[in-house]
């Protein structure tokens, strides 16, 4: 028996959090598992303790966002192939988003608006190119 997938949901607005795992549960994996975190120093404490196989994250949160989120896991060599999908409605962002993910199979970009269609194409192309068990500490 294959073992769930574990999303980490990384989101400064709680009904997007919930929004974002409403449209992620069952639709990808029934046994998908799904956390939450705030912002992305809450993030890290989770992925401290606890195996994940993708982070979608809000690219614009305060204390910490999801590229300098990004930047902490590439410095850290057993996390730095863990798929990231960065969501955004921040036009500002996109350019810089862009030039982060240019080349990486294990980074994607979403833009809000979105529609639940989107959204599970663009995790089932990250977990299929990401390395299984993506960020398990062995």
């Amino acid at each position: 028996m294959s073992q769930p997938l574990h999303i980490l949901i990384v989101d400064d607005d709680p009904d997007m959090r919930i929004y974002l795992a409403q449209c992620l549960r069952g639709a990808i994996e029934p046994r998908l598992q799904v956390a939450e975190a705030p912002n992305g120093e809450a993030a890290l404490a989770c992925l401290a303790g606890a195996r994940f196989d993708l982070v979608v994250s809000d690219a614009r949160m305060p204390r910490l966002d999801g590229l300098g989120l990004c930047r902490v896991l590439d410095a850290d060599p057993s996390r730095d192939r863990l798929p990231v999908l960065l969501v955004t409605g921040e036009t500002d962002l996109v350019a810089e988003i862009r030039a982060y993910i240019s080349g990486r199979r294990d980074r994607g970009i979403l833009f809000k608006p979105f529609n639940t269609r989107t959204l599970h194409r663009e995790v089932a192309t990250l977990l299929a190119a990401g390395p299984t068990a993506s960020g398990a500490q062995e």
